[in-house]
C-alpha cells in the first residue's frame, strides 16, 4: 500500500511489453479511475491518451514483439477520511492471437489520507470590561497524525475590542486551553461583542476553525468629587465672597 496526503496527487505508471511472438496492432489501455480521484493529465510514450466518463484511454497503435510502450495518469484524491481505493488497468488488442490472457490486467491499491484535525465546540462568553474569560478547555484530535504536531492560530473580528496578541493558548497534546484579554477600557467605549475564532492546521495543510463570541460588558465608572470645606480660610465659601476667584475641586474616579 501506498500513502497519499491529503489532497496530494497520484500518478499511475504503466507499462505495455508485446512478448510476442506477433506484432501486436490496435493496442489499447483503459483505466477506470478509482471512485475519489480527479483526473488532472494522461499521456502516452506513442499514440494518445484521454480521459473521459471517468475513464483514462490509451490507444498505443502497434506494438512489434518485445517492443514496450509507457503511460502516465495522473491525479488527486479527494475522499474525506483514511481507506483505500484500487486501480486497474488493461491492456488490448487485435491483429494476434493472445496466448496469455492472465497478462492483460494489473491492478495497484492505494491508502489515502485525508482526514481533518478536529476541535471541540467552545462557548460564547460575557465578560465585564478590563476582565479575561477564565482558561477556556477545548480537545483536538486526528484521524492519523499526532495531535502534538497540530498548529494553533487565532483571529479576532473586533481589533479595536480584542487583539489577535489577547488571545493566548495553553495546554498541550490534545488538551489545550485558550485564555482572551480584551484590551483596557481607556476611553470608555471598548465594549461589545467579537468573535474568536481559532484553526487548528495539520501537516499536511488540512484544517478546521472552530469560533465563539466574547462580549464585553461596560461597568459604570465610580466618581467622587472633593470640595474645599464649607467655612474657613480657604474654604469654598471665602472662594464665593470674591467675584472672579477660582474654585478648585477634584474629581476622581
Amino acid at each position: 500500500l501506498r500513502r497519499v496526503a491529503a489532497g496530494a496527487s497520484l500518478t499511475y505508471s504503466l507499462s505495455v511489453t508485446n512478448r510476442g511472438p506477433d506484432l501486436a496492432t490496435n493496442v489499447v489501455v483503459t483505466l477506470p479511475l478509482p471512485t475519489g480521484m480527479s483526473f488532472v493529465s494522461a499521456t502516452a510514450s506513442q499514440g494518445s491518451a484521454a480521459h473521459a466518463s471517468g475513464t483514462v484511454t490509451a490507444s498505443l497503435g502497434s506494438l512489434a514483439a518485445g517492443a514496450q510502450a509507457t503511460i502516465s495518469v495522473v491525479g488527486t484524491q479527494n475522499v474525506v477520511g483514511l481507506g483505500t481505493f484500487s486501480g486497474t488497468a488493461t491492456a488490448s488488442a487485435t491483429g494476434t492471437i493472445d496466448l496469455s490472457l492472465a497478462d492483460n490486467t494489473a491492478s495497484v491499491t492505494t491508502a489515502f489520507s485525508n482526514a481533518r484535525p478536529t476541535i471541540t465546540a467552545i462557548a460564547d462568553q460575557t465578560i465585564l470590561e478590563d476582565q479575561s474569560t477564565p482558561q477556556l478547555v477545548f480537545t483536538l484530535s486526528h484521524a492519523d497524525l499526532p495531535v502534538a504536531g497540530l498548529v494553533l492560530s487565532a483571529t479576532s473580528s473586533n481589533a479595536d475590542l480584542v487583539a489577535d496578541t489577547g488571545i493566548v493558548f495553553g495546554g498541550a497534546d490534545a488538551n489545550r486551553t485558550v485564555t482572551v484579554t480584551p484590551l483596557p477600557n481607556r476611553h470608555s467605549d471598548r465594549y461589545g461583542p467579537a468573535e474568536i475564532a481559532i484553526t487548528v492546521t495539520d501537516a499536511n495543510g488540512g484544517f478546521v476553525t472552530e469560533a465563539f463570541t466574547v462580549t464585553v460588558t461596560p461597568v459604570p465608572d465610580s466618581v467622587t468629587v472633593t470640595t474645599l470645606a464649607d467655612s474657613g480660610p480657604g474654604s469654598l465659601r471665602e472662594a464665593l465672597a470674591g467675584e472672579g476667584d477660582t474654585i478648585q475641586f477634584a474629581v476622581t474616579g
